[in-house]
């Protein structure tokens, strides 16, 4: 059974670059590069008395013990010290625990130096030399974990370097090199520095470091289903595991309301990513689509009963995530840390109800849900690999393939490798979990279009295309909508 139409195999084939480096010599110099650095051994890692990050997870799995993790986006590595020793104290002050802690940096970091004239300053903190990043890792017996603007980006290399050697147990958000870099126009240039990063990142295979995704920064976000993030998973533990030869992690979550289906995706991601040795997953990222911006404390009601579910999900399942809490201005502004340290606070408290919790929850429906998750999620994987070999992409060329991916309209990897377009011969896809994103915005499409329907702005829009776009503080993402008003 052929997986792609002669249209749809042209197209894929048009987006292959050409002039083409050696891969595998660029992988084996990164090699080199990263068989150089010896990581520091940071006061986390001692207190613990770990080699890795994922070492105390694997024992926190064990005893069913869900890690939590806070994300930090302050404007200067002070300010992060100062906060790290603020969440230690927080610890020690209410025998709560906080062990992880991903930074931030100025997004202008995915960038190379050399090319970033004319490029806008950005928010964030700065990251120059070699003791920025161990200033952070240093300040605190928390384990800071670098992964925006590192492995993933252009500017692979210096960053993945800075944070080996500051003791970084994960890289990356290796999904971002799906984006468009500012000041990086060269695709196939980009991704060889990728290249060169998971060198670097193999070479300490045995010290347990492992590249990490939030896929909801990547393709999936364009996705009708959350299935599809799982199988994107894929794709990903294929470029970075299989041909990269690194140790792969998943994380996901902040585009999901539904626990049951936030937990049928843990329960399929940790199956199909764990090994014996790592949990297949990063972090699981709490909801950041239902966030009020007004009466801002009514958004502790949604994400505790969340944080009470993840904790009875890692009971049952003992997967090694962590769960990163937000807070509840994260919506209307950068949030302080005793904001950061509130929320963290609120949803570890929610481990005493889980005592009574555990005895009544039925884990039938989630199982249930989960497997096919997993299923649809082998399969659309699947596709994809016949898929490109029959469009004539060199599915052993991580360059290659990172290249088409950047390159192609985002909403085909779903609209030409999903199961129930492929092996159902649905015409549209029809999602076994429909995305959250996706529903408000077909929502909010359908009640705008009703609005305007017989009015003169329907006159006036017609033969033309409408972008919607939202916006953080930190990054601009353009999300393309096209549907008719007829």
């Amino acid at each position: 059974m052929a997986i792609l139409d002669k249209t749809q195999r042209e197209y894929l084939r048009s987006l292959r670059p050409e002039n083409m480096p050696d891969w595998k010599e660029s992988w084996n110099e990164g090699y080199k590069m990263g068989e150089e650095i010896t990581p520091i051994k940071t006061p986390f890692l001692k207190k613990h008395g770990v080699k890795s990050e994922v070492e105390f997870r694997m024992q926190q799995a064990e005893a069913g013990k869900l890690t939590w993790k806070i994300n930090m986006g302050l404007s200067s590595i002070d300010e992060h010290v100062e906060a790290l020793r603020a969440a230690q104290k927080f610890n020690e002050d209410t025998g709560l625990n906080i062990s992880c802690a991903h930074q931030l940096p100025k997004n202008i970091y995915g960038t190379p130096k050399e090319m970033r004239e004319g490029l806008p300053e950005a928010l964030g903190f700065d990251v120059e030399k070699e003791e920025d990043w161990q200033r952070i890792t240093t300040a605190a017996e928390i384990q800071a974990t670098f992964g925006d603007q590192h492995l993933g980006e252009p500017n692979s290399v210096y960053m993945t370097k800075g944070a080996l050697k500051a003791g970084s147990s994960y890289q990356g958000m290796f999904g971002h090199f799906q984006w468009t870099i500012p000041g990086c126009p060269d695709d196939v240039w980009n991704m060889n520095e990728i290249v060169k990063g998971l060198g670097m990142v193999a070479a300490h295979y045995d010290d347990k470091i492992v590249v990490d995704s939030a896929v909801d920064d990547s393709v999936p976000a364009y996705c009708s289903d959350f299935a599809s993030y799982i199988a994107w998973g894929k794709v990903e533990q294929y470029l970075v595991s299989t041909l990269g030869k690194c140790r792969y992690a998943i994380s996901f979550g902040n585009f999901a309301s539904n626990l049951i289906h936030k937990s049928a995706m843990w329960y399929a991601a940790n199956k199909l990513f764990r090994k014996e040795d790592q949990p297949g997953i990063g972090f699981v990222y709490a909801n950041t689509v239902d966030h009020w911006d007004h009466h801002l404390h009514a958004n502790y009601g949604f994400q505790i009963p969340e944080a009470l579910m993840a904790v009875l999900v890692e009971r049952k399942y003992k997967t090694g995530a962590t769960f990163i809490s937000v807070p509840i201005t994260e919506k209307v502004t950068i949030p302080t840390v005793p904001e950061m340290l509130d929320m963290t606070g609120a949803c570890q408290r929610t481990e005493g109800p889980a005592d009574a919790f555990e005895q009544l929850i039925n884990w039938g429906p989630i199982e249930e849900l989960g497997e096919k998750v997993y299923d649809l999620a082998n399969q659309l994987f699947e596709n994809f690999l016949k898929g490109f070999e029959e469009a004539g992409i060199d599915i052993t060329n991580p360059i290659e393939i990172m290249v088409v991916l950047k390159r192609m309209d985002p909403a085909k990897f779903e609209a030409f490798f999903h199961p129930s377009v492929v092996n159902e011969g649905k015409r549209n896809v029809v999602p076994l979990m429909p995305t959250t994103l996706w529903a408000q915005s077909s929502n909010q499409i359908d009640l705008l279009v009703k609005k305007f329907k017989h009015t003169a702005i329907a006159e006036k829009l017609k033969g033309r295309k409408i972008c919607v776009v939202s916006a953080d503080i930190q990054l601009l993402w353009g999300l393309r909508y096209h549907r008719s008003a007829a």
